[in-house]
């Protein structure tokens, strides 16, 4: 069995050689971002930190296909009974424009996809 926090620093290990782009929540103590580019992939986690859903707007990501993955209640058995097979599992997206997400509580989701210029206030939470 492995808890829930190590998917998040699997995830961060995988992209070790890559680079931090700067993100900002507009409620830091509500949901917090992580952003890393490795090759000209973005990759992103995305943390609930309440007990309630909470709506996420990103436009980091290209038009494109991006691949998700949930850490939530619904996940956690298999992501800590199954890890290899949690890890390797993801949902396809496609997106246009801006993504909009709702994060369950205490959700951490990991997005990846082509990377989009990023501007200040890319990231946002309601």
């Amino acid at each position: 069995m492995v808890f829930p926090v190590y998917h998040v620093f699997a995830d961060i290990a995988e992209w070790k050689d890559g680079k931090v782009v700067s993100s900002r929540s507009t409620e830091p103590l509500a949901v917090e971002t992580l952003v890393i580019t490795t090759e000209g992939t973005l990759h992103l986690l995305a943390a609930n930190l309440t007990p309630e859903p909470r709506q996420l707007t990103l436009d980091a990501f290209t038009a494109g296909e991006v691949t998700r993955r949930r850490l939530n209640a619904e996940t956690a058995d298999r992501a800590a009974f199954n890890s290899g097979n949690f890890r390797t599992q993801a949902e396809r997206m496609t997106i246009d424009g801006s993504l909009h997400l709702t994060l369950a509580p205490f959700e951490v989701v990991r997005l990846d996809g082509p990377r989009r210029k990023m501007s200040a206030g890319m990231l946002g939470s309601q």
